[in-house]
């Protein structure tokens, strides 16, 4: 998991069963993030829609449960895409923003 404060990117791995944070923390620069994950930070940080929305909205759109989900930005729109486990399925769910 990933989160952002100030111009510093938080690094934690979280255990799925308990929600507590395991194993060693890492910070980043931001200025030392690839392109992308920065462009992906930046338009974050203007929309309001939280990934934590965009979860519970792609799993009653597809029902299962969700296990990846990231931010596209294609120039044109941005758009949340959750991929959802539905039975023996993987779905990708795109969400505009």
């Amino acid at each position: 998991m990933r989160t952002v404060r100030d111009d510093e990117i938080w690094e934690n791995t979280v255990d799925a069963k308990t929600g507590r944070i395991t194993g060693v923390e890492r910070v980043l620069s931001f200025q030392k993030l690839g392109s992308e994950d920065r462009t992906n930070i930046k338009a974050l940080k203007k929309i309001t829609q939280k990934m934590s929305e965009a979860v519970l909205v792609a799993e009653r759109i597809v029902p299962g449960m969700a296990i990846d989900g990231c931010l596209v930005d294609n120039s044109v729109t941005l758009n949340f895409v959750v991929l959802v486990v539905s039975g023996d399925q993987l779905k990708q769910v795109k969400l505009k923003v």
